[in-house]
């Protein structure tokens, strides 16, 4: 009787380089979408305390309130929709990563969904900011738009991703 190695074979050096590229930028947007869900109410209680202490009219405070809960719990929903996406992106790549088919798909399904919701942030919807950093300069906050930027990015870099992953698949079982 014959035995047959049921073992993958090693991925190429290409498949493998960019496998490890996929998989530290996962992690890492992981890790900042875990932190812009706890960061979020941070940020915005700062920013309600500036401009609360700022020359605005008691009148609008409410309203400033309750846009602010309103945003708050926009970016908070992002955030955790972005932290999974980016963790099963990264279960992908592990698997493609070991040599197995259905980590394409466990990437390429979440890498899209990541466009199109980079896109609405940054394109549709750039009144929310797209993503917002916010640093405390003196007794102001400043807000810096870098939406669509990281949209187009963030979309070029997927498809090179998603293309080279096509490409390698007939190395997967």
């Amino acid at each position: 009787m014959e035995q047959t190695n049921s073992l993958p074979a090693a991925p190429s050096r290409l498949l493998s380089f960019f496998c490890l590229l996929a998989m530290i930028s996962s992690g890492l947007l992981a890790i900042i979408g875990l932190s812009g869900i706890f960061a979020t109410s941070k940020i915005a209680d700062m920013y309600y305390t500036n401009m609360k202490n700022s020359a605005i009219q008691v009148n609008q405070l409410d309203i400033l309130e309750e846009y602010m809960g309103m945003l708050t719990g926009f970016f908070i929903t992002v955030s955790a929709i972005l932290f999974l996406l980016n963790v099963l992106k990264l279960l992908g790549v592990v698997q493609m990563w070991k040599g197995k088919k259905k980590g394409f798909l466990l990437y390429v399904i979440p890498a899209v969904m990541m466009v199109f919701i980079y896109f609405f942030l940054g394109y549709a919807a750039p009144e929310l900011g797209g993503i917002l950093l916010l640093a405390g300069i003196d007794e102001g906050v400043m807000i810096y738009s870098i939406g669509q930027e990281v949209g187009i990015s963030i979309g070029i870099l997927a498809l090179i991703f998603i293309t080279i992953f096509a490409l390698k698949r007939q190395e997967m079982n």
